[in-house]
């Protein structure tokens, strides 16, 4: 049982890359729900988009 584990794992070197990448992404993602919160915090319509057409 224990060989079998073994001999499916995955490398230490290419587990450590793998999270190294999911990271980046994480830190990717953090930046742009960071940016779009504060796009949404701070807008404000202009004027004439804030009336109504008729």
């Amino acid at each position: 049982m224990l060989q079998e584990i073994l001999k499916n794992a995955v490398p230490k070197k290419v587990r450590l890359d793998c999270l190294e990448q999911y990271l980046i992404y994480l830190e990717t993602n953090l930046q742009h729900v960071t940016d779009f919160e504060a796009k949404i915090t701070f807008y404000k319509p202009e004027p004439e988009k804030q009336r109504l057409q008729c």
